[in-house]
C-alpha cells in the first residue's frame, strides 16, 4: 500500500503533465480567423475602381448636383445642407440594398423601374417649373434680386426628405449600383468588401454634396447669383425640366 509521500508525488507528477499538455495545446492551437493581407490586397484594385466610377458619377452635373446648388443659392445654406444630408442618406440606402442583393431585384422588375422613372421624372419637372415660375415673377425688379428667405425657416427634415426623394427616385441608380457591385462583389468575396463599398461611397457622397452646399451659399457666389438671378433660375429650371422629361422618356 503506497504511502502519503508516494501519493503526493504522483499527484504533483500528474499535475505537471497536465500543465505541460495545456501549454502544448495552446502553442499548437490555430489563431482566430483574420483577414489575410494577401486576400485584402486582391480586392484593393477593384475597390479603387468602384470608388473612381462612383466619384465621377457623383461629381458630374445631374439631379443631385442641381438640387443642392439651387437650394443653397435660392433659399439658404441650411436648406442646401439639408438636401445634401438627404442625398447622402440615399447613398447609404442604395449601397446597402445593393450589398444585400435588393438592387438586382429592382433592376429586374420592369414595373418598379417604370414607377421610379415616373416619380423621379415628375418631381424633377415640378422643381423645374417652380424655378421657371420664380424667374418669371422676378422680371422688372432690376439687375439685383435679393434671395428670398421665405422658405428658409422650414424644418430641416423637409430639406433632408427632398434630397432623399431626389436620390431614391432615380431609376438609373439601381442599374448604376448594380454595375458597381458587379465589379467588386464576386460570389466568393468576403463580407468586409461590401462594407468597404458602403462606407467609402457614403463618405464621399456626404463630403461632396455638403461641400457643394457650403460653397454655393458663400457670399461671393451669392453676389453673382443676385446679379444674374433670372438667368440662373431660368437655366436651372430648364435643366430640371429636361432631366425629368428625359428620365420619363427613357
Amino acid at each position: 500500500m503506497p504511502g502519503q509521500g508516494e501519493i503526493a508525488g504522483d499527484s504533483r507528477s500528474g499535475f505537471t503533465e497536465k500543465l505541460a499538455l495545456s501549454r502544448k495545446s495552446r502553442m499548437t492551437a490555430k489563431p482566430p480567423a483574420t483577414i489575410k493581407s494577401e486576400d485584402a490586397m486582391e480586392y484593393v484594385p477593384y475597390l479603387l475602381t468602384a470608388y473612381a466610377i462612383f466619384a465621377m458619377a457623383v461629381m458630374s452635373p445631374g439631379p443631385n448636383f442641381l438640387a443642392v446648388t439651387s437650394a443653397s443659392m435660392t433659399v439658404s445654406r441650411r436648406a442646401g445642407l439639408g438636401i445634401a444630408l438627404g442625398i447622402g442618406t440615399g447613398t447609404i440606402c442604395w449601397s446597402t440594398m445593393t450589398v444585400l442583393g435588393l438592387t438586382a431585384i429592382l433592376a429586374a422588375s420592369e414595373e418598379v423601374a417604370i414607377a421610379l422613372r415616373w416619380i423621379g421624372g415628375g418631381y424633377l419637372i415640378y422643381m423645374g417649373f417652380m424655378a421657371l415660375r420664380s424667374a418669371y415673377k422676378s422680371r422688372g425688379q432690376g439687375l439685383e434680386v435679393p434671395v428670398s428667405d421665405a422658405k428658409a425657416d422650414r424644418p430641416l427634415w423637409r430639406y433632408v426628405r427632398r434630397g432623399l426623394l431626389v436620390q431614391m427616385s432615380n431609376p438609373k441608380a439601381a442599374l448604376f449600383w448594380f454595375s458597381i457591385m458587379s465589379i467588386v462583389l464576386r460570389p466568393d468575396a468576403p463580407g468586409w468588401v461590401g462594407l468597404a463599398i458602403v462606407l467609402g461611397t457614403t463618405t464621399f457622397s456626404f463630403g461632396w454634396h455638403l461641400a457643394l452646399a457650403w460653397f454655393f451659399s458663400t457670399e461671393a457666389v451669392m453676389r453673382v447669383y443676385r446679379r444674374a438671378y433670372r438667368a440662373i433660375q431660368g437655366v436651372m429650371g430648364t435643366a430640371f425640366v429636361l432631366l425629368g422629361g428625359r428620365m420619363i422618356a427613357n
